[in-house]
């Protein structure tokens, strides 16, 4: 490196000369509209971080221990149950004597005895008797004796021993169910424990004991029920010859001599039509009178002030008036046509005044005749005090038929109400006789019960109620899911990089690529060294696609934390670039690390600490391969990453510059080292590197400062990724058999499949000709 010695930095080049520098809008990943909306199973994915194995295992194991307790733990009940039948022909006798739902089947009455009985099964009184009879004590037992056997007898009282501190009442009636069918009429006894033999004796226990305590007496109560029956007819008679009685003294004190009272209203109803009718004309005479008074002049009409007769009216009394208006109303209209036929002093115009002046006369005369007849006739009873009093007359009529209405009204009501009555307690007669006779049918039945015990209890030989099965496989269930939900919950507070496919969709982070374990040896995988040959390569590829272009660049790799693998990624891109004919050189900027001056050799040499404090290069870059540089860390104890500054990071990035293509730079991680922003702010792009395992939320914090110092983020670089990474980002094709055949000489070039466009012979005689040429 003869031309790097002695000399000088360069100095800063102006601040709009900077490479790498780009807006926010430019940088993948950065947001805005084609920001990807996050993938719900992706995310899934990404938080297990790859434990899925981990998580089914765990899962397994927890579960089947939740499974194992919930079929230990989980409850077994036996149920044995007995029924009994409540004839539903038999109700009790209730109420007063006088009632009539005493004693009619209504459903109502047979549900609540039943409800009645299924409570009184429950009652400490046929508990406690149980108990009694259980451990040998006086108790009262059916008529039959009961169906318990000695054995059954000794369990009871074996559980009643057990129960402690419970009296027998208490412990028996924890498990004991009584329920009742509404359109059955039987009552159902249950009792649920988890030994099958205790559940039958209590049962059965329990109905003996019902029976002895409340058990009714058939015989008495069919006496009693068919005497109540006979008390409750006689009373409906009575009550009938009452009503009867009443009917009569309304229809005989009815004051309108006929007993048929609708008839007498319907007469009342049409006389009152009639007369306000009639008051209605006569209001229409008055007011007519009325107003012809106010027409006149006059205020308030006397009483001898009558209608003006109509012309119809007159007619009616002299017909002659009809035609005398005719001629007249002709003779007017002749007058008025001999104008325009004479002059005003011709003779016909005169005599056919004297003809209209002669109709006119007589026209008035017979009106004065016919209205003087008017008067003496109908117009004699229109007068207005003629109409008044007869109005009074009218209303005064109408009152009294209104009373008489609301009498008969009410006579009536009272009439149909006994009507009612008698046919309300006809129908209530009816059917207590028809109780009597279905009574007498069923005496045999009566007197064999009203409670009959349909069916006894016996042992239950499957369990009624078994959670075991179900609550096991929700265990199960229920285990397998708290693992997944652990090993997501420890995935979401602790996200880690694992594969390529956590970057694919993230645009900020902008995966570049990857880099397997190069520590392994080929021995252990011989596919290793050409796969992390060709992820290097394809790495190298993709930075020179994103990178700015231009002479002289200079590439930071970087990482969240110490330890990631970035020394190892800047290393083999910095081969990778030489073996590709670029120069490189290696600049060692990780002050406390040092990881590449120890990779190569170069730990106790000058470097980059000596070339800062001097403010020039000599001789500390050592060339270590073919167009592989290194500048080392150096060993200078006064300079160290505190007094960096950026100006003399640039102009030694500059220096450099100006006789490599290539500069990588190896700084200290970004969020542990000081040294990272100068470096990130002197170089043109700048590259992360995070190691399989490691968490990934520094990631976006680092990405947001590179780019805040002034460097282009070209992307991320997952180190130590598994094989499957490997073969997505590196190479996959394969050389054919006959390929290789071809390229040992084996004549594989003869048997080689041949294009069908070149089978003209010519592409062949010409292969031929240029290998005789080259033989």
């Amino acid at each position: 490196m003869s031309e790097l010695a002695e000399s000088p930095l360069s100095p800063d080049r102006p601040a709009g000369d900077e490479r790498g520098i780009v807006l926010r809008s430019e940088i993948p990943g950065a947001g805005g509209p084609g920001q990807d909306s996050p993938d719900p199973v992706a995310l899934v994915r990404d938080r297990m971080h790859g434990r899925w194995i981990w998580a089914a295992v765990s899962g397994v194991v927890l579960g089947g221990a939740i499974a194992a307790g919930a079929w230990s733990f989980a409850p077994v009940k036996y149920v044995a149950s007995a029924l009994l039948r409540v004839e539903y022909k038999l109700d009790t006798i209730g109420g007063e004597p006088g009632s009539v739902a005493a004693e009619t089947g209504e459903l109502d009455n047979y549900s609540q005895f039943c409800n009645e009985q299924a409570l009184l099964m429950r009652d400490a009184r046929v508990l406690d008797a149980v108990a009694d009879r259980a451990r040998g004590a006086a108790a009262p037992v059916p008529r039959d004796g009961g169906i318990l056997t000695e054995a059954e007898l000794s369990v009871i009282g074996r559980h009643l021993a057990g129960a402690g501190a419970l009296s027998g009442s208490a412990a028996l009636a924890k498990g004991l169910q009584t329920e009742t069918d509404r359109n059955s009429g039987l009552i159902s006894v249950r009792y649920t424990a988890a030994d099958p033999r205790l559940t039958a004796p209590i049962v059965n226990a329990v109905v003996d004991a019902y029976m002895a305590i409340h058990g009714p007496d058939s015989e008495t109560d069919y006496a009693r029920k068919t005497q109540a029956l006979t008390d409750l007819i006689t009373g409906k008679r009575r009550v009938a010859e009452e009503l009867e009685e009443q009917r009569a003294a309304i229809l005989k004190d009815a004051p309108y001599g006929s007993p048929n009272l609708d008839r007498v209203l319907e007469d009342r109803v049409a006389r009152m039509q009639l007369l306000e009718e009639r008051l209605r004309a006569n209001n229409e005479l008055r007011t007519k009178i009325r107003e012809q008074v106010a027409e006149t002049g006059g205020s308030t009409p006397d009483d001898e002030a009558t209608l003006t007769p109509t012309n119809s009216e007159l007619d009616s009394i002299d017909p002659s008036l009809r035609e005398l208006r005719r001629e007249l109303e002709a003779a007017r209209v002749e007058f008025s046509l001999l104008s325009k036929s004479y002059k005003p002093d011709h003779p016909a115009f005169a005599r056919l005044a004297r003809s209209i002046a002669s109709l006119e006369a007589r026209l008035d005369a017979a009106r004065i005749g016919a209205a003087s007849i008017w008067r003496e006739g109908a117009g004699r009873d229109r007068s207005y005090g003629r109409l008044t009093r007869e109005a009074e007359r009218f209303e005064a009529e109408l009152a009294s038929l209104r009373g008489d209405v609301d009498r008969i009204n009410q006579l009536s009501m009272r009439a149909a109400q006994i009507d009612r009555k008698l046919a309300e307690n006809t129908a209530e007669e009816a059917v207590l006789r028809e109780r009597i006779g279905a009574l007498m049918r069923e005496s045999e039945s009566i007197r064999r019960g009203r409670v009959v015990v349909r069916q006894s209890a016996t042992t239950p030989t499957l369990p009624d109620s078994d959670k075991r099965l179900q609550l096991a496989i929700v265990g199960f269930a229920g285990g397998i899911g708290l693992s997944f939900a652990g090993f997501f919950l420890f995935g979401m507070a602790r996200p880690v990089a694992l594969h390529s496919t956590q970057f694919a969709k993230d645009r900020k982070m902008a995966l570049l690529g990857v880099v397997p374990d190069m520590s392994k040896s080929e021995e252990d995988d011989p596919d290793s060294r050409t796969r992390a040959t060709d992820c290097v390569h394809r790495l190298r590829n993709k930075i020179e696609s994103r990178r700015t272009p231009g002479d002289g660049y200079a590439l930071m790799v970087s990482s969240a934390f110490q330890g990631d693998g970035k020394t190892t990624v800047a290393a083999a891109l910095a081969v990778s670039y030489a073996r590709s004919g670029h120069r490189v050189v290696l600049v060692d900027c990780d002050f406390r690390g040092r990881a590449l001056s120890h990779q190569f050799q170069r730990l106790r040499a000058p470097g980059v600490r000596e070339v800062l404090l001097a403010g020039r290069l000599r001789d500390e870059v050592a060339e270590v391969a073919p167009n592989l540089s290194i500048l080392p860390v150096g060993v200078s104890e006064q300079f160290s990453e505190h007094n960096l500054q950026i100006g003399a990071m640039r102009r030694l990035l500059r220096t450099l510059r100006d006789h490599f293509e290539i500069v990588i730079v190896d700084s200290g991680p970004m969020t542990a080292s000081i040294e990272a922003i100068p470096v990130a702010a002197s170089c043109d792009g700048a590259v992360l590197a995070i190691r399989r395992g490691r968490v990934r939320t520094p990631l976006a914090s680092c990405i947001e400062e590179i780019r805040n110092a002034g460097a282009e983020y070209l992307g991320l670089v997952l180190n130590y990724a598994t094989p499957a990474d490997c073969d997505r980002f590196g190479s996959k094709s394969r050389i054919s058999e006959e390929v290789a055949r071809g390229l040992l000489g084996d004549g594989g070039s003869d048997r080689a499949p041949r294009n069908p466009l070149l089978d003209d012979g010519e592409v062949g005689r010409n292969d031929e000709a240029d290998s005789g040429r080259r033989n």
